[in-house]
This record gives structure tokens, sequence and C-alpha cells, in this order.
């Protein structure tokens, strides 16, 4: 059988359902993220964050499904994700809520594989190992250098995100709490910073007091 080249009218019209198919999916995605903030504003209520949750994965199925996936968009996504996991298990799970914050651990790495200089990236992944490591002192003990890295990463790269929380972090990391453990003067330096720039936020002024 004779193979017949597409006409140039096929490849236009080809090319146009394409970008439509793309155009279309940048107009479902945005509104997805629009509410899934609008229930994160409401995540004092368990069920708010967990539609926050179900419907960011909505918009990761979106912007993974474009012809041309962009990868910053969906690493963002992923960072939402991490940030949301950490905020359930550290307000509304009970049980099990090590496996909440792995989960987060996850998806923030799943953000960085895609967009390595995002700081939201490193600074979720590092929220989320300080509390799994709270319930799996062991397993964070192999994984403390990552989890120092990752909040000096944030540092480098945008170092007043979330109101100065990688140095409100480390301060809270480096407190004194047990006989040979802890870096009074690492602390210190560490809040002051977070104060000095951030004097309002609520969480610097705890771990200063």
């Amino acid at each position: 059988m004779k193979y017949e080249q597409p006409s140039f009218i096929s490849l236009i019209l080809l090319a146009f359902l394409v970008l439509k198919s793309s155009a279309l999916s940048g107009d479902e995605l945005q509104p997805l993220l629009t509410r899934a903030r609008e229930y994160y504003s409401r995540r004092e209520n368990m069920e708010a964050l967990e539609n926050a949750i179900k419907t960011c994965e909505e918009a990761l199925k979106i912007a993974g499904n474009t012809p041309e996936a962009d990868k910053k968009v969906m690493a963002s996504i992923y960072v939402e994700l991490s940030k949301y996991y950490f905020k359930l298990g550290e307000h509304h799970i009970k049980v099990n809520k090590s496996e909440v914050f792995f989960k987060g651990v996850e998806y923030a790495g799943l953000a960085l594989s895609l967009d390595p200089e995002n700081a939201g990236g490193y600074y979720w992944k590092a929220a989320n190992l300080g509390r799994w490591g709270e319930t799996n002192r062991l397993g964070f003990l192999a994984r403390r250098s990552e989890f120092e890295d990752a909040l000096k990463e944030v540092i480098a790269q945008d170092r007043s995100y979330d109101y100065w929380g990688a140095d409100r972090t480390l301060a809270a990391y480096y407190t004194p709490r047990a006989l040979f453990w802890g870096d009074r003067k690492k602390a210190i330096e560490h809040i002051e910073m977070a104060v000095k720039e951030e004097p309002k936020y609520l969480w610097n002024l705890m771990i200063q007091a």
C-alpha cells in the first residue's frame, strides 16, 4: 500500500487540536489550584484540608496530561501537596502520623526531581522529615544530614520562605534538649535572624522564647 504524506492542511489541523487541548488543560488547571488554596485557607477543618489535597491531586493529573508538561508547574503542585500533608499530620491525624509525614517527604522529593531550585520543595521536605523522625529516631539519624542540607538549600535560595522558616526550624533543631545534644549558639543565631526579619510572626517568637 502506498504511503501518503499528510497534507499541509492536516498538519495545521493537528497542531490546532494539540494547542487547543493544551489551552483547555491550562484553563482547567488554574481554577483547581485556586480552589485548593481556598480549601487550605480553612485547614483547621480536616475535611477542608482533605479537599485541598484531593483538588491538588486532580490538578496534578491535568498538568501531567498536557502535551508539554511544565515541570515547574508540576513541581509547585507537588510542593503544595507536601505542605498539605504536613499540616494534616501536624493538626489532624492522631494514628500513624509518621505515614502522613513520610508521604509529605515523598511529594517534596518529586517536586525537587522536577525543579531542583524550588525552595519550597526543600523546606517542606525538611519539615516532614523532622516530624517523621520524631517517631522514627533511627530512621531520622540516617537522614539527619539530608534534613540539614535541605534547610541550608532554603537559606541559600530563598531565606525568607515561610517567614524565615528554615532559620526557625534550625533554631528548634539546635535547641539543647538532652545531654550531649544541641548547639545553643547556633539556635540563638538562627532564631534571632528569623525574629529580626519577621518580628510579628508567632512561631518565630515561640521558638525564641
